[in-house]
């Protein structure tokens, strides 16, 4: 099983390393995904019949809806009871790591690392760029 670098100082990841550990982040993000649509899915009486490659389209349901991620967590916490939110409430904290994934900037000075991911939000009034 590879090791997960952990406290590991950005200079000393080198570029193989660095993708594998975004690699982590990415199929920790999907596999939380996927798991709220199929939570959602029976939570909401839905089925999922996978579509065959010469169909067109595909009927509406939590698994091929376009629907955030962050849509999808407050879905899935409005579904548990009191008790339940105790135990199983999911934040909303991977929903900035995921946007600044899919829309943020690698920036690398000098090609070398270490890197630096900046996410930029809407402008307002001229302030525009978020450091994420």
């Amino acid at each position: 099983m590879p090791k997960i670098a952990t406290g590991v100082r950005a200079e000393q990841i080198d570029f193989k390393e660095h993708c594998l550990q975004v690699g982590y982040i990415h199929t920790n993000l999907a596999a939380l995904e996927s798991s709220l649509r199929f939570f959602l899915l029976k939570a909401n009486d839905q089925t999922f019949i996978v579509p065959k490659t010469e169909d067109a389209d595909a009927p509406i349901n939590y698994i091929t809806k376009y629907i955030s991620l962050g849509a999808l967590i407050k879905g899935y916490n409005d579904e548990l009871t009191e008790s339940e939110r105790a135990t199983y409430l999911v934040s909303d904290d991977p929903v900035r790591i995921r946007d600044s994934l899919a829309h943020g900037r690698l920036v690398a000075p000098g090609n070398t690392f270490p890197v630096t991911l900046w996410k930029f939000g809407q402008d307002k009034g001229g302030q525009g760029a978020n450091r994420v």
